[in-house]
């Protein structure tokens, strides 16, 4: 048996699937290059800039650190400890910022038209053709 493959289930062409992934792809990587992330002050993007944020994201995972060492198989212990990890983890990413850097407009341009493009041939590849 040979394999046919058939993108959304339609006789559609694979070509223009892989094709149109690949573009929009490109034009994302390309899109994502042109960005700058700097990382902030931690500990103030989820409670705000108050100068007590660190100790208050630590209590649910120190607490459940705490009765983990208690009872390893504590039903309150594991989602204190994830919902510490996940606080945490949020803080983390809020206090980051993010800079598009100057971008000549014809560039910028065709990252928005790759990525379009790509879109429709994505959306073209899943109809069936004749």
């Amino acid at each position: 048996m040979a394999w046919d493959p058939k993108p959304g289930g339609t006789s559609g062409g694979i070509g223009e699937f892989l094709t149109g992934t690949a573009l929009v792809l490109f034009g994302f990587w390309m899109l994502a290059s042109r960005v700058v992330v700097v990382g902030g002050r931690l500990f103030g993007g989820v409670l705000g800039d108050s100068g007590g944020g660190f100790a208050l994201l630590l209590l649910p995972f120190g607490a459940g650190v705490t009765l983990l060492f208690r009872d390893g198989s504590s039903r309150a212990g594991w989602p204190l400890v994830g919902v510490g990890v996940a606080l945490i983890a949020l803080d983390v990413v809020t206090s980051l910022h993010l800079h598009f850097r100057a971008t000549p407009l014809p560039i910028f341009l065709g990252m928005i038209i790759a990525i379009a493009a790509g879109v429709g041939l994505i959306a073209r590849s899943l109809r069936p053709h004749a």
